[in-house]
């Protein structure tokens, strides 16, 4: 979802720290944050990692293209990622 999503490259670890955030949640769980090998083999070879500036991006820009034009794939992508990068915020309001 975040690779088929992003609005610009992602970094390795920006990603794996979206990963490992729990919703509804202002504080970050080391523990919850995956490795880059986990990362990678739980996506079956479908994103990859650019060795000299370490973005992630989807093997194939043929499989972005599919990604976007089944959006019921991920449901409501932008909602979740902002969720996720936002926290619970309730408190501040």
């Amino acid at each position: 979802m975040w690779a088929s999503h992003e609005e610009r490259p992602l970094k390795v670890s920006e990603l794996c720290h979206a990963l490992g955030a729990d919703m509804g949640s202002l504080d970050l769980d080391r523990n919850n944050v995956p490795l880059i090998g986990t990362l990678l083999s739980r996506c079956q070879g479908l994103v990859v990692v650019d060795k000299e500036a370490s973005p992630v991006r989807l093997i194939h820009f043929t499989l972005q293209e599919y990604l976007r034009a089944h959006p019921e794939l991920f449901g409501t992508a932008h909602s979740t990622m902002a969720e996720t990068c936002i926290g619970d915020n309730s408190g501040f309001f």
